[in-house]
């Protein structure tokens, strides 16, 4: 069995996610330079890891209804590769559940998981099929039919604190939900209309971000970040709008100002603060 396989791929950053601190995306990048899977492979990888990382805590009372083995005592692959396999027969309606269920065992005999655990993990996700009808809906569990959250308690009693039952599930479910690719121009560099006009170029679905002025959306990209027009000569980062909008809370920058992100590190946070860092510049410039 290849180890390109999208399922593959989704099982194995699960299960190292599991083991380390490293970030998603670094994981992601480093097994696919080692692994060089297709475009339609990584899409569907990233897809998959993305969508069980969402709706983990479902997933995983699926699993301890279906196993006769409580989830801490699967095989660490076993456990993800259940996950995976669930989450494409309940979450994506254009993979037929025979490929779901099929590439999913595939995935993890790449992994070189034990033989004997190949035909449990078949065994699950058919059981998974045959009681479909039965089976707690996506995001409901057994216990009442009461909603899984999937996200920290701690968080869900503070929203229920501040904003009530109703809106904290709201605020949850919105959450779970698929968000598309977001990034933040580098004004210094070009404009945002010009970057739009590069993607239609390329024939990549794009449009203006709704809130942030420099913000670009791209509805349907799975590909490469570093794929895109411009990664290489710095004219966007990977940013949400709600963190692109959090430095702007900052303004005016005061010139010749001196500011500190104290929390800056890889990802989201260290963007904010690359960004208040080139408004202070071009205000200093002016």
């Amino acid at each position: 069995m290849t180890k390109n396989n999208s399922r593959y791929l989704a099982v194995e950053i699960l299960y190292q996610l599991q083991k380390c601190s490293t970030p998603l995306p670094v994981l992601f990048q480093k097994l696919c330079d080692r692994h060089k899977p297709g475009t339609a492979d990584r899409s569907l990888a990233m897809n998959l890891i993305y969508g069980v990382l969402r709706q983990r805590q479902y997933l995983e009372s699926l699993i301890s209804i279906l196993s006769r083995q409580p989830l801490k005592k699967l095989h660490p692959y076993v456990r993800q590769g259940l996950a995976v396999g669930l989450y494409q027969i309940f979450f994506l309606d254009r993979i037929p559940e025979s490929a779901a269920v099929n590439e999913t065992v595939n995935g993890i005999k790449a992994a070189k998981v034990p033989k004997r655990l190949h035909g449990f993990v078949n065994g699950v996700l058919r059981e998974s099929i045959r009681k479909r009808q039965t089976l707690p809906h996506p995001g409901y569990s057994s216990d009442n039919n009461t909603p899984i959250l999937n996200h920290p308690e701690w968080l869900t009693e503070r929203w229920q604190s501040q904003f009530g039952n109703e809106e904290m599930e709201a605020i949850c479910s919105y959450n779970n939900k698929q968000q598309p690719l977001a990034l933040r121009i580098n004004e210094q560099r070009i404009s945002r209309d010009t970057f739009l006009q590069l993607l239609r170029a390329e024939e990549i679905l794009c449009e203006k971000g709704r809130f942030s002025p420099a913000a670009v959306v791209l509805p349907n990209y799975q590909g490469a970040i570093t794929k895109l027009p411009g990664y290489a000569e710095g004219m966007f980062q990977v940013q949400g709008e709600a963190a692109q909008l959090s430095s702007l809370l900052l303004q005016p920058f005061i010139k010749g100002g001196t500011y500190l992100d104290g929390c800056a590190g890889l990802g989201e946070k260290q963007a904010t603060c690359l960004n208040c860092l080139s408004h202070f510049l071009q205000d200093s410039h002016q």
